[in-house]
């Protein structure tokens, strides 16, 4: 059963604190008026707090953004990525610097604005924004958090 847009975003932030605390982080959800941050973190020695953005997949390794993803970039700020389980208990968590996805989402989007629609029709630009970690380079990269 696929969840709504809402139910899975809520829950892949649950999945993922749960997984932050397990971590030995300390781990605070924000409010839902909270713009581009859904957890705040801070490790065992209570140093180095970041900033997280959580976003949800149900069914393959590609997560939807958007424009604002190529300009929102901190050191303090990460992205974590959450592949719902595939009904084998194999959920995933790709841990992302905010400028790395804000080069990824730019450069992919330029490609795609240049590649034609199947009928040969030029693509119309959006705010959308797509980002893939394919090759897993960023597949529980835990330690780039601490």
């Amino acid at each position: 059963m696929l969840l709504s847009k809402n139910e899975s975003g809520v829950a892949a932030e649950f999945f993922v604190a749960a997984e932050l605390v397990k971590r030995g982080f300390y781990v605070s959800p924000t409010l839902k008026n909270t713009k581009s941050v859904d957890i705040l973190i801070v490790d065992e020695e209570l140093q180095n707090p970041l900033l997280i953005q959580v976003k949800a997949s149900q069914n393959k390794k590609e997560w939807k953004l958007t424009d604002k993803a190529e300009k929102l970039v901190s050191p303090k700020l990460y992205y974590i990525f959450f592949l719902f389980d595939d009904g084998n208990g194999n959920s995933e968590f790709h841990i992302v610097p905010s400028k790395d996805v804000a080069e990824y989402v730019t450069e992919y989007h330029k490609k795609y604005l240049t590649k034609p629609k199947k009928n040969g029709d030029e693509h119309k630009d959006t705010s959308m924004r797509v980002f893939k970690d394919e090759a897993d380079k960023y597949l529980n990269k835990w330690n780039l958090l601490k």
